[in-house]
């Protein structure tokens, strides 16, 4: 009889690759810490703790925010076509429930070689990329917010403390209420972000619930505001009135506008809400006013100005890189990275005389609502929306819905959904 053959399972060096390069990051930064502060007043044990607890931390907030990630790829799958973001994780082609350790972001894509495990058809690699990017996002912001005591903040003082090698944070209820409040404005706009990168409208509730959850809580609790609205301050500002908050909330709503409106030239030329309400290019300008207005919130008019600015650039390089998306698309999915990058340097971003800050030039904030105007004039893109349920041209790589066809839509929806 002949022998059956035995099928050979070679290594899977991704992710051999990914979790052998964290392990010697970790080792690496162990070492350095104790040989850098070892010396006759600190044992080498009583450097390994402290440092073994920031690889702690550093690892919870990247699960955290990858955790995230994962069910943001939900959010932006099936709510834009009306579907329930409720239910257990399956694979669309065999409907086999995904078992947990599948289900892990970022490295269950890379155990499962990108592939289902019962009936082996490809899972597209969107998904662990936004895993991965929303988990350092949260992670920065996470480490240089709550882990640092708040030092990131630009009014708040260095609370951490001492910065020695055996340094630890101070962490008060205050500090993790604004982180928190930072993180969820953040997941915001990786919603909006997602969303609008399929090229599909941002549905109303995702859009209610997020610009109440950015507004209430800093009307209710108006020291989630860190920068004042005004040009100039008094040093050591510090407002608790629910006034200030209210006009620090119009101005930066009222920035978003503007900001908006001077990019809508370029991204969405035909965008006219009196006369065309409901065109698509009016719907366009719509949203990208809805993913301003939470930086605008978070960072302040200021601070929006730069993020803006940095982001049409970095939003033209990608386009260069990856023509199948459009400047607009590009522009909102790279919002939310810049937005966390500010958030996680707020402080010495504030403190550069050359970015716009509260007590800046005056002088500088017009030179960077220059610098948007002209480099805005990169992101010029023909204006393609597919109609509602459409596939859109690189359909191979993401998977969207045909709304002519259920089973079509239930083969193309993938398995981190």
């Amino acid at each position: 009889m002949p022998r059956k053959r035995r099928h050979r399972r070679h290594p899977n060096w991704p992710l051999i690759g990914v979790v052998g390069g964290l392990t010697i990051a970790a080792v690496l930064y162990v070492i350095a810490a104790v040989s850098l502060h070892g010396h006759h007043h600190h044992n080498p044990s009583d450097l390994i703790v402290p440092r073994l607890l920031d690889l702690f931390v550093v690892a919870w907030f990247f699960w955290f925010g990858s955790s995230i990630g994962s069910f943001l790829n939900v959010v932006a799958w099936r709510m834009p076509r009306g579907r329930s973001i409720n239910g257990f994780s399956a694979c669309p082609f065999c409907a086999v429930p995904i078992r947990a350790y599948d289900n892990v972001p970022v490295f269950g894509w890379l155990n499962l070689r990108g592939r289902c495990r019962a009936c082996r058809l490809p899972i597209a690699a969107r998904y662990p990329i936004v895993e991965a990017l929303v988990g350092v996002s949260i992670m920065l912001v996470g480490l240089l917010g709550l882990y640092s005591g708040g030092e990131n903040l630009p009014f708040s003082g260095a609370r951490g403390h001492g910065h020695g090698p055996l340094r630890m944070p101070h962490i008060t209820a205050e500090t993790i209420a604004i982180n928190v409040y930072q993180i969820a404005i953040l997941t915001g706009a990786w919603a909006f972000a997602l969303v609008r990168v399929d090229r599909f409208r941002l549905p109303g509730r995702l859009v209610t619930f997020f610009l109440a959850l950015a507004i209430v809580p800093l009307l209710a609790w108006p020291p989630l505001q860190q920068v004042p609205w005004q040009l100039r301050t008094e040093p050591g500002w510090n407002d608790g009135s629910r006034l200030v908050a209210l006009f620090y909330l119009i101005t930066a709503v009222a920035a978003a506008c503007v900001l908006a409106r001077m990019l809508a030239r370029y991204v969405c030329p035909a965008a006219d809400p009196k006369l065309d309400p409901l065109g698509k290019d009016t719907a366009r300008l719509i949203d990208l006013i809805c993913i301003l207005t939470l930086p605008g919130i978070v960072l302040g008019w200021h601070a929006l100005i730069a993020v803006c600015a940095v982001s049409i650039v970095a939003a033209i390089l990608f386009r260069g890189a990856f023509p199948s998306r459009g400047g607009y698309e590009w522009l909102m999915a790279v919002v939310p990275m810049v937005m966390a990058l500010h958030l996680a340097f707020w402080r010495p971003l504030a403190q550069w005389s050359l970015w716009p800050a509260p007590d800046h030039s005056p002088g500088v904030i017009l030179c960077w609502l220059a610098a948007v105007l002209l480099l805005s004039a990169g992101l010029r893109t023909v204006v393609v929306e597919p109609l509602a349920g459409a596939l859109p041209a690189d359909a191979a790589c993401e998977p969207l819905v045909d709304s002519e066809s259920d089973a079509e839509s239930d083969e193309n929806e993938r398995t981190s959904v």
